[in-house]
């Protein structure tokens, strides 16, 4: 592999598989958004959307702070603030489908309920998700950094590296960053209508 080979797929990874662009899409498919696991990325989702991509436009978020034109979200509440603003200026319909696999159905479900409270009509798929048990911050944000540590080695493994560049630390802050704001961020009890 040569120099100019490797930084090619890097490139494609990281403006493709890692951030796709959610901008070029069809009236004709019906807009599917896909939240994130505590990997910060939706790359995860690469196999499923592979095979229902002719029946959806899907919409990939991440983690704001990955790209470098943009900032980490001051509280999980302003993340999850922020998709919803996202959410609602791509839909033209008033329903939405949401869908979150581990960590990411802890995102989608908090929200649907923004959108619903916004007038929408959600429909949510979780994939191996559920919402908080018990809360005891300290274990959370211990859990996450054991995920952490394994997202960013599948990373690594995908870009084909052992070192540690700019952007796999910048990875490893945000994840962290996320981590913690996830760790102290208590459910409340209120309930999807749909």
């Amino acid at each position: 592999i040569t120099l100019a080979s490797q930084s090619n797929l890097v490139s494609r990874l990281l403006n493709g598989a890692i951030f796709p662009d959610n901008s070029k899409f069809s009236d004709d498919k019906f807009p599917l958004h896909l939240f994130p696991p505590m990997g910060g990325v939706g790359f995860v989702y690469n196999h499923l959307l592979a095979r229902i991509a002719h029946n959806v436009n899907p919409y990939i978020y991440h983690f704001k702070g990955l790209k470098k034109t943009e900032e980490v979200s001051a509280s999980f509440e302003d993340y999850i603030f922020s998709l919803s603003r996202e959410i609602i200026a791509l839909n033209k319909h008033k329903v939405i489908h949401l869908l979150g696999y581990s960590f990411g159905g802890v995102l989608a479900f908090e929200t649907a309920k923004v959108l619903e409270n916004a007038g929408f009509n959600v429909h949510l798929i979780l994939i191996d998700s559920y919402p908080q048990q018990s809360f005891n911050a300290e274990e959370d944000e211990k859990l996450g950094e054991i995920e952490i540590k394994n997202s960013v080695e599948v990373l690594r493994t995908i870009l084909h590296t052992d070192t540690e560049d700019d952007f796999l630390k910048n990875y490893q802050a945000v994840l962290k960053h996320y981590n913690r704001l996830f760790s102290h961020y208590r459910q409340n009890d209120a309930k999807l209508k749909g």
